[in-house]
């Protein structure tokens, strides 16, 4: 099935009939629909890491004071966790908010270093535990895989690193962060904790103390994403094929833009959603813009078009940018150049939905993607 959608995108596209996608956004925002999620993170990981691969937002990273371990596994099974009840360390990477504290300061140090911390593995779902362990066997087996439901990447507790330097920094060093390795798996690395949640052990006898560093300013610039990069493992599709269709040589981009950048309107609709929300003052919602769930609500409200402008229905009027606000909203026509172009970048979109409509949560964005799936949907605001 995925092979005819990707021949009619290329008919599409060679016809004249349809823009070729760019193939940085869809690799960076996860949207490429012919593209594995194992090749995606795959791929991240490679290209990213360090303080460029963290979260934007992420620097300072600490959970809430009140936040407790044990009451937040209680509350979820194992891979059936909700991605916005964990917080994304780095591109389509998700961890319990103490770990990802954790691993934050980690990271830190590391840099500090001059070492580079890459992920190719976090938080696993149950259909992912099951796959991997048809196809790697069970650990208890001789093979690499937990018993499905029990994995502690299940929890958002463990994670998979890259090769090279960081892992002998992590051999010398995970464990003042409350990291440990198993037999068998040195990419493997398990948050075991040690003190209050969000703190790192304590450093073993003789450890020089390692305090928490800053983003140091002028560091190297991000790394970018080439057609070279393609090369090597499954291609997605649509994103391959762009590069080709649009010609010569790709253009070298930051994979990860300073929030200065962002709110200028640099950046994929995703980025600047995301800073936005945080802006503003709703972390809970820009946890929810790289999910499944908030993809699913907007493709259905203006189909991730910035611009989108609805008819003209009879008593109602128009509905306008990503999430259709209506026009009889008093600040509305702030953003309005007549009455069928919008102006409003996704950042301010962002601001607006956050500043307009506080009611607005996570659960309610659920709540509409179940709608829509379930083709019950009839709107929001």
């Amino acid at each position: 099935m995925a092979l005819l959608d990707a021949l009619e995108t290329f008919s599409r596209v060679a016809a004249g009939l349809a823009e070729p996608p760019d193939p940085l956004d869809d690799l960076e925002d996860g949207l490429d629909p012919f593209a594995d999620e194992w090749f995606l993170k795959r791929r991240r990981a490679l290209r990213e890491g360090g303080l460029a691969g963290l979260r934007e937002g992420l620097e300072a990273f600490e959970p809430p004071e009140d936040f407790s371990p044990e009451r937040w596994m209680a509350e979820y099974r194992n891979g059936q966790i909700p991605l916005d009840a964990m917080v994304e360390v780095m591109p389509g990477h998700y961890l319990r908010p103490d770990v990802a504290a954790a691993f934050r300061r980690m990271v830190q140090a590391a840099a500090e270093d001059g070492v580079r911390i890459t992920l190719t593995d976090s938080y696993r779902d149950l259909a992912t535990q099951r796959r991997l362990a048809q196809t790697k066997g069970l650990y208890s087996q001789g093979g690499l895989a937990a018993e499905p439901g029990t994995s502690n990447h299940g929890w958002g507790i463990a994670i998979d690193v890259g090769e090279g330097p960081q892992r002998e920094w992590l051999a010398r060093h995970a464990d003042e962060y409350g990291f440990k390795t198993i037999p068998r798996e040195p990419w493997h690395w398990e948050f075991t904790g040690g003190g209050p949640p969000g703190t790192p052990l304590p450093a073993p006898a003789g450890a020089k103390p390692r305090p928490t560093p800053l983003p140091q300013v002028g560091q190297a610039p991000a790394p970018t994403l080439l057609i070279e990069d393609l090369v090597g493992g499954p291609p997605p599709f649509g994103a391959v094929l762009a590069a080709l269709l649009q010609g010569g040589a790709p253009v070298e981009r930051s994979r990860v833009r300073s929030p200065d950048r962002v709110r200028r309107g640099a950046g994929s609709v995703k980025q600047q959603l995301y800073q936005g929300f945080l802006d503003a003052g709703r972390p809970d919602l820009a946890r929810m813009v790289y999910t499944a769930d908030f993809d699913t609500w907007i493709r259905a409200e203006s189909g991730w078009r910035v611009d989108a402008v609805s008819p003209s229905f009879p008593g109602h009027g128009r509905n306008y940018g990503l999430f259709q606000f209506w026009e009889g909203h008093p600040w509305t026509a702030n953003y309005l150049r007549g009455p069928t172009t919008w102006t409003a970048d996704a950042y301010t979109q962002a601001r607006l939905v956050a500043r307009y409509f506080p009611h607005l949560t996570p659960e309610a964005i659920r709540r509409y993607a179940a709608q829509v799936r379930a083709g019950e949907y009839r709107g929001w605001g």
